[in-house]
C-alpha cells in the first residue's frame, strides 16, 4: 500500500537535550536585574497553546515569553527515553525540566520524562501518560516540571486492541488520531478522532461517521478549532496516494468536508485561505514507485476557502520539495530526510525569495520559533544549531551552535 507524502518524506523526530535552571511560569515577566521598572514580556508570534505549524514531527516543541521547550530523545541503562528539556529565551542551552536533587535524569522518575508528545495550556504542560485497560492516562505537571498530576483518561473502552494513536495538543486540545489497523478485516477497519478539552477533561468524537468509513486518516495542520487531515474519504483495501484527499474537520461543531480533491502537500490556514505548495509529482513517482496524478504542476498555491478558487503563486525556487509556513516567512527545502548537503530557502510572503543557506552534514531545520530557527542534525537526532531570525535577508546567515546538557 503506498502511504501519504507526509509519511513519505517525514523528516526525522525533533530530539532535544537539557539539565538545570529552572524556568518562570509562562506568561509572567522575567526577574530583573534591579532595575525599578522591569522589562517587558516578551511577544510571541504564536499562542503557546497552539500547534507550531513549522515543526517537523509531532508536538514536540512549545515556546512561551520565557523561553522553548522540547523533546530530547537520552539513551539510558534502560534504553532511550524522552525528556522535555527547557532552553531559557536568550541563552543557548537546553536542560532536562526538572529540578530534583541528584536527579540524573535517566528514569521515569525524572521530572522531564515523557512518553513523547507534550502540549501547553493555562500555565501547564500536559502530556499522556501510562495505557490502562480501556484508557490512556493523561498528565498534568507545571511549567517547571514538577507536580505530575493524572486529571484524565482518555476513553479507548470501545475501540478495537488493535488501534493505533497518535496524539496532537493544540488550541486547548487533545486531539487523539485513533488509527484502525490495515491487518484488520476490512469490515472492522474503523478510524476514529477523540478530542479531550483540556478545560474541563471532557471527551468529545467530532466526525465519528465520516471517519469510521475512511480507509486513511492522517494528521497534518491545525487553526483554531480546525483539524486538516489526509484521509481516503472510503472504505478499501486498495488505496495509494492518488485516493488521498485533504479533509477539514471541525472538532467543536464535527463537520467534514473536503475543500480539496486530492493530498495538496505541505498547507497552512487561516479564517480565509488554505496555503499550499504541491511537490514536483515526478520525483514523488520514483520515491513512491507510483505515477502520481498532478494536473498542474509543482507550485505554490492559494485556495479560497469559501469560494473554491484557486490562485496559482508561482515557483520561485526551482528546485523545491517541501514548505513550511509561519506568519513570517514560508521555508522552503530542496531535499528529503535522507540527502546529507541541501539548501534551505526563506521566501516572503508574496512568494519572493529573501535569503538562503546551505545546510551540509545532514543538518535539517527543526522549527521556526518566533524569533530562532533550530536546526538538528539527522545522524545524532539532537538540536545542534540555530539561526537568528532577524538576521534572514542579510545574506550573511550564521548557524550559531546549541548545547545539550543534562
Amino acid at each position: 500500500m503506498k502511504t501519504s507524502l507526509r509519511l513519505c518524506c517525514a523528516l526525522l523526530a525533533l530530539l532535544l537535550a537539557a539539565c538545570g535552571t529552572v524556568p518562570e511560569a509562562a506568561g509572567t515577566v522575567p526577574t530583573g536585574t534591579g532595575d525599578s521598572n522591569p522589562p517587558e514580556a516578551y511577544v510571541l508570534r504564536l499562542n503557546p497553546e497552539d500547534q507550531n505549524t513549522t515543526v517537523q514531527n509531532s508536538n514536540s516543541f512549545v515556546e512561551t515569553d520565557e523561553g522553548y521547550y522540547a523533546v530530547w530523545s537520552k539513551e539510558t541503562a534502560i534504553g532511550p527515553i524522552s525528556l522535555i528539556s527547557f532552553c531559557p529565551r536568550g541563552e543557548d542551552v537546553f536542560r532536562p525540566l526538572c529540578s530534583k536533587p541528584n536527579c540524573r535524569h535517566e528514569d521515569e522518575d525524572c521530572n522531564a520524562f515523557c512518553y513523547g508528545d507534550f502540549g501547553y495550556y493555562a500555565d501547564a504542560l500536559y502530556s499522556i501518560g501510562t495505557y490502562s485497560a480501556g484508557g490512556l492516562a493523561l498528565v498534568k505537571r507545571n511549567m517547571d516540571g514538577a507536580d505530575h498530576v493524572e486529571v484524565a483518561q482518555v476513553d479507548i473502552s470501545k475501540l478495537h486492541p488493535d488501534t493505533g494513536y497518535i496524539f496532537r495538543f493544540h488550541h486547548g486540545k487533545l486531539f487523539v488520531n485513533c488509527r484502525a489497523s490495515l491487518y484488520l478485516p476490512l469490515e472492522q477497519q474503523e478510524n476514529h478522532l477523540l478530542v479531550i478539552d483540556l478545560m474541563d477533561y471532557t471527551q468529545s468524537e467530532p466526525a465519528a461517521d465520516f471517519l469510521s468509513k475512511t480507509s486513511d486518516f492522517s494528521f497534518s495542520q491545525f487553526y483554531k478549532d480546525k483539524l486538516y487531515c489526509f484521509a481516503v474519504p472510503e472504505k478499501t483495501i486498495d488505496f495509494g496516494v492518488n485516493d488521498l484527499k485533504l479533509v477539514e474537520l471541525d472538532a467543536v461543531t464535527g463537520e467534514a468536508r473536503i475543500p480539496f480533491s486530492r493530498n495538496p502537500g505541505s498547507i497552512y490556514a487561516t479564517d480565509s485561505t488554505l496555503y499550499f505548495f504541491e511537490e514536483d509529482a515526478s520525483y514523488l513517482s520514483s520515491i513512491l514507485e507510483v505515477e502520481i496524478e498532478q494536473p498542474k504542476g509543482p507550485g505554490f498555491r492559494e485556495l479560497d476557502l469559501q469560494s473554491g478558487a484557486i490562485k496559482e503563486c508561482g515557483m520561485p525556487v526551482e528546485d523545491a520539495l517541501w514548505a513550511a509556513y509561519d506568519e513570517d516567512f514560508i521555508y522552503a527545502g530542496n531535499y528529503y530526510f535522507d540527502e546529507e548537503d541541501r539548501t534551505l530557502y526563506f521566501l516572503s510572503r508574496d512568494y519572493e525569495l529573501v535569503d538562503q543557506i546551505d545546510l551540509t552534514n545532514g543538518l535539517n531545520m527543526a522549527v521556526a520559533a518566533s524569533d530562532r530557527i533550530f536546526f538538528y542534525d539527522q545522524n545524532t537526532g539532537n538540536i545542534n544549531y540555530y539561526l537568528d531570525k532577524s538576521q534572514i535577508g542579510s545574506h550573511a546567515l550564521e548557524l550559531i551552535p546549541v548545547e545539550m546538557v543534562g
